[in-house]
């Protein structure tokens, strides 16, 4: 019992101090960890520490106050667990919006409050392990039921392995505490054998599970794991002047295209054909400024200038700054959106997501393609997203899990940097959401971009 207080106290404080602040989910799981420590401290001073003070004389004060602790964190350990369960559940699902889950944490809080009624604290704790497991068995088998479910029906597969991980490791967990602590305790099974074995059999579980999340990756422990390696190149690049250089190395070649078209134009003298490519350069000149206006020089983060936008609006200016482009390469675009979509964000990084994003497509495609490009607002349940997806040549597997290592390109041209689409993963980051490429060589290549629903204002 002393091993599965520690480990559990270590692993819910690391869960506290990495991920935290960026996800809700994983303070739920370290809240979990944190009633199975306090349960097993319960446990190791009832049983030996306790007696051994009492052997050697320690004063009664002292092993009064033990004594109280243990009753206290014994009925903290057995009565919040399931609630936490449920409740890091229902948040890692994303099950119900965010107004409803706080209304619903409330609810659910009800039996830990009856339980106060119904447990004897003097002279000896006495849990009503019968009521205990009246309300923890449907608690226990719903985030069962809800992990189960979002992880089978999830198509990301990133997102499908991160859930995966979690049934496998978080659902045998409290499980075992339903099946080897609740289910004896209301049915008071006194089996010497079964007792003896109980420790051993969750130092194992819990052995196992370290084990297993170092060496898979689950929660962010892993040594080696590609997220962290994405990290730290992440910080090579994070200054805003490589950004900006990505910016400016993209707009200049629509400007070189577009007064390409406006000197042959000259040299026909169509004073027409001239004007409206100078016109066509003139917007990724203002975009260029209103670049280094944003990103300082310098900077180590990307700092967002939030307001509500419709999204809509960000979009269509997107790809009508591509208008030239795709006329003269017979490129079709095709734009599905949704109806008055608004949220708050940066609308100028947003925006310069989309167009590397769009200008990737467009360079993917190849003389004789299809020559499609395709770009859909859609919801995913609670979320929105957007997919940008080309009839392009597509990117080989070896090379679609680098994509967003900043520096890395799968373009053979020397004057790409490979920084876009790591700049696209940083500016969601930071407004909370998520991108996810698809890809089929010889076929073509899908973006989605992922926005939590706390960023949606309004939504048709």
């Amino acid at each position: 019992m002393s091993f599965i207080f520690f480990f559990s106290f270590i692993i819910g404080t690391v869960l506290l101090i990495i991920h935290s602040k960026e996800n809700e989910s994983i303070r739920w799981l370290a809240l979990c960890n944190y009633c199975a420590s306090i349960g097993a401290l319960s446990n190791v001073l009832r049983n030996n520490t306790i007696p051994a003070f009492k052997n050697n004389g320690i004063q009664e004060t002292v092993i009064f106050f033990l004594h109280e602790l243990s009753i206290y964190f014994q009925f903290l350990g057995q009565s919040i667990a399931p609630y936490a369960v449920l409740m890091y559940a229902i948040v890692f699902t994303k099950v119900t919006h965010s107004k409803n889950k706080n209304r619903l944490a409330l609810v659910l809080f009800i039996p830990i409050v009856l339980m106060i009624f119904r447990t004897k604290f003097y002279p000896e704790t006495n849990l009503n392990f019968m009521f205990l497991l009246i309300w923890c068995t449907p608690y226990y088998f719903v985030a069962t039921y809800l992990i189960f479910r979002s992880w089978f029906t999830e198509k990301n597969q990133a997102i499908k392995k991160s859930k995966f991980n979690a049934l496998v490791i978080v659902v045998p967990i409290y499980l075992g505490v339903y099946i080897f602590n609740n289910i004896p305790g209301a049915f008071k099974i006194k089996n010497e054998i079964f007792l003896m074995t109980l420790p051993v059999i969750f130092g194992v579980g819990y052995l196992l599970f370290v084990i297993y999340i170092f060496l898979s990756g689950v929660f962010g422990l892993k040594v080696k794991v590609e997220q962290q390696a994405l990290d730290r190149s992440l910080q090579i690049m994070s200054s805003g002047t490589a950004v900006l250089n990505h910016t400016i190395k993209n707009e200049i070649h629509k400007i070189k295209f577009f007064f390409l078209i406006a000197q042959e134009a000259v040299e026909k003298k169509d004073l027409i054909e001239a004007k409206e490519a100078i016109e066509s350069a003139l917007p990724a000149i203002e975009h260029i400024d209103h670049m280094i206006e944003r990103i300082k020089s310098k900077t180590e983060e990307i700092i967002l200038r939030e307001d509500r936008h419709n999204l809509n609006d960000i979009i269509l200016s997107s790809v009508q700054g591509f208008e030239g482009v795709i006329k003269a390469q017979q490129i079709q675009i095709e734009v599905s959106l949704l109806e008055d979509v608004e949220m708050e964000c940066d609308d100028v990084l947003l925006g310069e997501v989309i167009k590397n994003i769009l200008n990737n497509a467009i360079e993917a495609i190849n003389p004789g393609d299809q020559r499609l490009v395709k770009v859909k607002l859609y919801r995913i349940k609670t979320e929105i997203a957007l997919e940008i997806e080309d009839s392009g040549i597509g990117i080989p597997n070896g090379e679609l899990t680098r994509i967003m290592e900043p520096f890395f390109s799968t373009k053979k041209n020397s004057k790409n940097h490979g920084l876009g689409l790591s700049f696209c993963y940083n500016v969601m980051k930071a407004h909370q959401g998520t991108i996810t490429i698809t890809s089929d060589e010889g076929i073509g290549t899908s973006v989605v971009l992922h926005f939590p629903k706390k960023r949606i204002v309004t939504s048709a």
